[in-house]
């Protein structure tokens, strides 16, 4: 008897965490490559950029207007790994993992398809501390649901910003730059409603 009454509150607790979003799967062709050498699979993306032509992917599909996007990301060499967040035309928000000064950088990036150097960049308005390293592993979730912008590290709340002022929330495309070795396992794309 005692069952009933803890299983009932779990299968509601589930259907309603469920409700309300969309898994989006992307699949090796809905992706474009810009510059560098990418090798695309199911799950497993790895982008090979050096310092003077950093590794670009853009996708095909458009992310929906409010989203979560997870994803696994190793920078097995380079400084720089880069979520170009709802690209429209040559603007986009960036949200970066970056080595050399140990943050997590949210900014106004602009992209550029014929520079192969360096397609994309810009200036940061958000900065937070956080040991970046090499060769590790890190679980990333990027949560965007009307103007606030929440990111996750390893679990950890890193930022969580209103995002409004910034005019970067319009529904774009999803982009991937490394200025080195990067790999990038378990990309989850899901619609909040």
């Amino acid at each position: 008897m005692k069952t009933k009454h803890i299983v009932l509150p779990l299968f509601i607790l589930l259907l309603f965490s469920c409700a309300g979003s969309k898994n989006i799967s992307l699949e090796k062709s809905d992706w474009k490559i810009i510059s560098g050498n990418w090798t695309l699979d199911e799950y497993t993306y790895i982008g090979n950029g050096k310092s003077l032509e950093w590794a670009t992917l853009t996708s095909l599909e458009k992310l929906p207007k409010n989203y979560s996007i997870e994803l696994d990301v190793n920078m097995l060499d380079g400084s720089l790994f880069e979520l170009m967040l709802n690209l429209n035309q040559d603007e986009y928000l960036r949200a970066y993992l970056y080595t050399i000064e140990n943050a997590l950088k949210i900014g106004r990036g602009r992209f550029d398809e014929t520079n192969t150097e360096r397609p994309g960049g810009g200036s940061t308005f958000i900065e937070k501390p956080i040991e970046i390293q090499n060769n590790t592993w890190y679980n990333v979730k990027v949560k965007l649901y009307k103007d606030n912008l929440s990111i996750f590290i390893d679990d950890v709340l890193i930022i969580d910003k209103q995002i409004a002022k910034y005019e970067l929330n319009n529904p774009g495309y999803l982009g991937l730059i490394t200025n080195g070795k990067t790999i990038v396992k378990n990309l989850a794309i899901k619609k909040l409603s």
